[in-house]
């Protein structure tokens, strides 16, 4: 049996192999039986042909000879020969194979242009039309005379027809319009087009708004404007805006049956954001669809949805004729486009639909930027009426996509609007995310444990939150010690399962809640277990709410420490609202103790210099920082306090220069009156009253009167100053005294003027500056040891490294002669 297959096998083996045999009888057998088939050797068949004029160079290099019927169809490539000396040698086709071949790409052109019109909109459809007849105006005028009329205006149309946000192909129009001209078809208004978009190209969008208003009867053959048909009562710069719809129908001429003028129009209106002018030209288009550029359209529709009803129900009908028959090119942006404009309406169940038809359609692109995402989420939420409304947008999300990574961000945002509600209704949304077998992580379970510690009242559920909480934190401790431990029996039944592992936000929750409570102990206990926890990512909200906390428990210390350990990680990225929680927490442990320092936290030298390092290390040049960076006036002005109220006189007159040159603040008038409060107290030994009232700082008039009498020989600038404190200490006084009958208004008013920058003739740094060391210069005290001072302070701040500082401080005493 193995030897009968073995025969059969040699047997179709060698069938096969026959007609390739070098066998002459083989060979003498197989040319008998195909005696009809055009077969003679190869050398003989491959005379030399002269090119002719008019073939292409791309084909005079020769090519594969082809006969019959296939020739047509066939594409012809390039091919080469061997003679006797082994080179190649180019061959050029013959006349009749190079007319078969024309014929062909004549009828792959009419068979491109014979598709339907929206295939007119696709990019590779428009790509080989345009290869088609590329290969056609290679030819010369012979092919291009069997085009008609129709065939020129689909090429014409599948150029021309592209989105207002990218770039018309001009070079292409001119080709085309050129072949026409040289053909003898009338180009007049292809030129007017021509020299249209041209200006658009050269951002001259408003000149070709105007000369599209005039219509094509204003410009020559040419397509240059003639200057004449402006609109009736209208000049070129008025705008139209104020006109009525029936107006525009009227004034911008839409009684022209031209659908290419009428498109060009629509993309110069949505290229000049003139969509008042644009909705008239697409309700014209709109009962023709066929003739409207649906890219051009999706324009039009958020405008619509933010008018009337029916301009509502009009927009809705459009798109989704647009939709159900160009799905293939709405893109992601015009879905998002079209979104943003039914919720601007407050149409939620337009929007929701398109939110849907941007997942199921374009997930990839939605949830490539998740923040993105989250944002459109967050939007559509917050549109609804109520929870109930956003349930069921929820649920149909849910229902209708079950991609993960849209499960999840839902959830989040879903979570983050239940907080505001009913704390059940967030544990109801908790539990169905179990029942769809997805296991929460440890951010959404915190907002579980954020709504039953806040806006709980039932006691048992504020104790279910605290066992979550420290269970969590539990299952962290344990994964750094591969422990295991039974779950507490308070826990809900859906959470027994599996709890995630805590993160920074659970060990915030937890601190939070016992501080409120008042059980200080148990607070710190959970920041301590913070703090010893490897392992564990934190974000600057986080950090700037537990330094919080850590003020809210009278910890300076321990807030002190937790900064510290995570500011010698320089993966954490500093901020001013990071330093700001500082500055506060110093300011009030300064006011409430009141010490120049305290034990365990740095003094305001200290903490500057630290803030300083840290916003700079990326700037070691000492330029002026950007003003993202820039600390806000309220931080300016605190700062400004401490140094004070620490009775540093030789650091306030630095951190304000030093204010000045890295991030270009000026003065507020609240910064004027805590330096004279800083020199009151210290001339007149009195003490600053506990606490701060920001319209209260000067307690007396007669602070600044006794500094005033024993500042001898002041400079007419600092007099200037003194006279707007006691201005200001007054306006301050007769306010407190009418507080009754004054409006809610006028204080405001009183309090903004304080934050803006003190308005004076003369600059009001320079005028602190003297002021400040004209005092240091008559304190016996402070002038004995000025320049060491200075010196140190400089150091200690930081300051060390910017030599414009120094040249400042050594001008002073020639600046205040």
């Amino acid at each position: 049996m193995l030897l009968r297959c073995f025969r059969i096998r040699t047997t179709i083996k060698g069938s096969l192999s026959a007609p390739f045999s070098t066998s002459p009888v083989c060979n003498t057998r197989y040319k008998q039986k195909h005696a009809s088939l055009p077969w003679r050797p190869l050398k003989q068949q491959q005379a030399p042909i002269t090119p002719a004029k008019h073939i292409p160079s791309s084909l005079r290099d020769g090519g594969n000879q082809l006969t019959g019927p296939r020739a047509a169809t066939a594409t012809f490539r390039q091919g080469h020969l061997k003679d006797r000396s082994g080179h190649a040698t180019p061959q050029a086709p013959s006349a009749q194979q190079f007319d078969s071949l024309s014929r062909g790409r004549i009828a792959r052109f009419k068979r491109l242009v014979g598709k339907p019109p929206h295939r007119l909109y696709y990019n590779l459809h428009r790509g080989l039309l345009w290869s088609a007849y590329i290969s056609l105006h290679s030819e010369g005028v012979k092919l291009l005379s069997e085009l008609n009329a129709r065939d020129w205006d689909v090429l014409w149309r599948s150029q021309a027809s592209f989105r207002h946000t990218e770039p018309i192909p001009l070079e292409n129009l001119e080709l085309i319009t050129h072949d026409m001209n040289t053909l003898g078809h009338d180009t007049q208004l292809l030129q007017i087009i021509l020299h249209l978009e041209r200006k658009v190209a050269d951002g001259r969008i408003d000149e070709a708004v105007r000369n599209w208003i005039r219509g094509p009867a204003s410009h020559d053959d040419t397509g240059r404007d003639l200057g004449n048909g402006k609109l009736k009562g209208h000049s070129d710069t008025q705008s139209l805006a104020p006109l009525s719809k029936p107006q525009i129908q009227q004034q911008l001429g839409l009684i022209h049956d031209n659908k290419l003028w009428l498109e060009l129009g629509a993309r110069i209106f949505a290229k000049a954001r003139s969509y008042r002018l644009l909705l008239p030209i697409l309700f014209e288009l709109n009962s023709r669809l066929d003739g409207l550029d649906p890219r051009v359209a999706m324009l039009a529709i958020p405008q619509l949805s933010q008018g009337s009803m029916p301009e509502q129900l009009e927009a809705w009908s459009l798109f989704n004729r647009i939709f159900r028959t160009y799905q293939s090119i709405v893109r992601y942006a015009d879905l998002e486009l079209v979104f943003s404009g039914f919720l601007g309406n407050q149409t939620v169940a337009q929007a929701k639909a398109v939110f849907l038809l941007m997942a199921k359609y374009h997930s990839d692109s939605l949830l490539g930027n998740l923040e993105r995402c989250t944002e459109l989420l967050d939007r559509l939420f917050q549109s609804c009426k109520d929870l109930a409304a956003i349930d069921d947008i929820a649920l149909d999300i849910l229902t209708q996509n079950t991609h993960s990574g849209l499960q999840d961000v839902l959830f989040e945002v879903w979570l983050k609007h239940s907080i505001k509600g009913d704390p059940n209704h967030t544990a109801m949304i908790v539990e169905y995310m179990f029942e769809l077998g997805k296991a929460p992580p440890a951010r959404l379970v915190d907002r579980l444990i954020e709504a039953w510690t806040t806006s709980s009242a039932d006691e048992d559920q504020v104790q279910k939150a605290e066992a979550i909480a420290l269970s969590m934190v539990q299952k962290r401790m344990n994964s750094a010690t591969r422990t295991r431990s039974k779950p507490d029996r308070r826990l809900p039944k859906y959470l027994r399962r599996e709890v995630p592992a805590a993160d920074a936000r659970t060990y915030y929750h937890l601190a939070k809640h016992y501080a409120a409570r008042g059980d200080s102990a148990s607070a710190q206990q959970v920041l301590r277990w913070l703090m010893h926890t490897p392992n564990i990512q934190f974000h600057g909200h986080i950090v700037r709410a537990i330094v919080s906390i850590h003020f809210q428990l009278d910890d300076a210390p321990g807030a002190w420490d937790f900064f510290r350990k995570f500011s010698n990680d320089f993966t954490y990225q500093f901020d001013m609202e990071t330093y700001a929680v500082l500055w506060k927490g110093l300011h009030l442990n300064l006011l409430k103790n009141k010490k120049n320092s305290m034990a365990g936290f740095p003094g305001p030298r200290v903490l500057f210099r630290h803030m300083l390092y840290r916003l700079t290390e990326n700037n070691r040049d000492n330029v002026k920082l950007p003003l993202s960076v820039a600390p806000s006036r309220t931080m300016y002005e605190r700062i400004i306090h401490c140094f004070g109220m620490a009775e540093d006189s030789f650091g306030l007159v630095l951190v304000l220069h030093s204010m000045k040159h890295l991030f270009g603040m000026e003065p507020t008038a609240n910064t004027m009156v805590a330096v004279i409060d800083h020199v009151a107290f210290r001339v007149t030994g009195e003490e600053l009253v506990k606490g701060h009232r920001t319209s209260e700082s000067i307690q007396d008039v007669a602070y600044a009167d006794e500094a005033k009498k024993r500042m001898a020989r002041m400079a007419k600038r600092v007099q200037t100053i003194w006279q707007n404190v006691r201005t200001k200490s007054e306006m301050i006084a007769s306010t407190r005294k009418t507080r009754k009958r004054v409006s809610t208004t006028s204080t405001q008013t009183v309090g903004q003027e304080q934050k803006q920058p003190a308005s004076n003739d003369d600059d009001l740094l320079l005028v602190l500056s003297i002021f400040l060391h004209d005092y240091i210069q008559r304190n016996t005290r402070l002038f004995r040891r000025k320049h060491q001072a200075f010196y140190k302070a400089r150091n200690e701040m930081g300051l060390e490294g910017i030599p414009e500082i120094s040249s400042k401080l050594t001008s002073l005493d020639s600046l205040r002669r």
